[in-house]
């Protein structure tokens, strides 16, 4: 059995309803939606950085 390698969490307790899930994947629904999250507001601030 895999689990999430950023938090661990066991394969078999991710949502499989979840868009994000994907089985066999390294990350779970979560951390890959936080890592999304993340991008996204690095990007905003680059372009924050560049109007300005």
């Amino acid at each position: 059995m895999t689990g999430c390698v950023t938090c661990g969490l066991p394969e078999n307790r991710w949502d499989p309803a979840d868009p994000l899930h994907v089985r066999g994947g390294v990350q779970c629904p979560g951390c890959i939606r936080v890592d999304l999250d993340q991008d996204r507001r690095l990007d905003h601030r680059d372009e924050q950085e560049a109007a300005a």
